[in-house]
C-alpha cells in the first residue's frame, strides 16, 4: 500500500519501502547512517537483496519534481566548494 507524504505542499506517494526509509532517516537525523545499517533496518537478515537496493530506493526520494507534481528524470545534486 503507499504512502503519501508531502514535500514542499505536494502529495508524493511512496511505496513502502521508500516511507521506511525515509521514516528510519527522519528519526535519524543529524546521524550518518551506513548503506548496512539501512539495509539491516529494512529487511530480515535471510532476505536476499540485490547491492544496489538502497540506491534504489533512495532515487525518488532524492528526485526533483515539478510544476505538476510529477517526478523528473534527473536529480541536480549541488556542486561542492572544494
Amino acid at each position: 500500500m503507499a504512502k503519501t507524504v508531502y514535500k514542499n505542499s505536494r502529495p508524493e506517494h511512496l511505496t513502502p519501502g521508500e516511507y521506511a526509509l525515509l521514516e528510519y532517516l527522519a528519526l535519524r537525523r543529524g546521524r550518518v547512517t551506513s548503506q548496512q545499517q539501512l539495509v539491516d533496518h529494512l529487511y530480515h537478515s535471510d532476505a536476499e537483496i540485490s547491492s544496489n537496493v538502497i540506491e534504489v530506493l533512495t532515487r525518488p526520494l532524492r528526485c526533483p519534481t515539478n510544476d505538476r507534481g510529477r517526478r523528473t528524470r534527473t536529480a541536480r545534486t549541488p556542486p561542492t566548494n572544494k
